[in-house]
């Protein structure tokens, strides 16, 4: 199967719902959980499961033959804009509080292959910054557009 762009969903036991996945090129780049009682997402550090995002590079056959089923990518999009619309207003506050070009300070969370999630001190936030980051010690990090 190619893995330029695909979608799949599949039961998860562990947890106790079912697992959505965005793999591009053969990488998760998005995944969620949607349970009875919450989402664990990919970009939101969960208290349980951290930040859930399969590593390493998938193989589709795989995933088909535990139980996983491709998708398409409105159905990914559905469940995701559903879980990006309930935090909406607490990521315009963010935003807000934020601009692009802000200096802070926080902690690499996580490096992803689209890029980095960063927590700001003194807050709980958690920003996805995926353009022009300078990261070595003792030097400061800017926000920067991620359109």
């Amino acid at each position: 199967m190619n893995f330029m762009k695909c979608y799949f969903r599949w039961d998860e036991q562990f947890i106790g719902g079912t697992t959505y996945i965005k793999i591009d090129d053969g990488y998760a780049t998005k995944q969620i959980v949607v349970t009875p009682n919450k989402y664990i997402a990919s970009n939101r550090k969960d208290e349980e499961h951290h930040f859930y995002l399969a590593e390493g590079l998938l193989d589709a056959n795989e995933i088909i033959q535990y139980g996983g089923s491709e998708i398409s990518e409105k159905q990914f999009y559905d469940i995701w804009n559903e879980y990006r619309d309930g935090l909406i207003d607490k990521w315009n506050v963010t935003k807000g509080r934020f601009p692009i070009g802000l200096e802070v300070e926080g902690i690499i969370e996580v490096f992803y292959p689209q890029g980095v999630i960063v927590s700001i001190r003194k807050t709980k936030l958690v920003w996805l910054i995926t353009k022009s980051v300078k990261i070595a010690q003792n030097q400061k990090i800017f926000i920067h557009d991620t359109k």
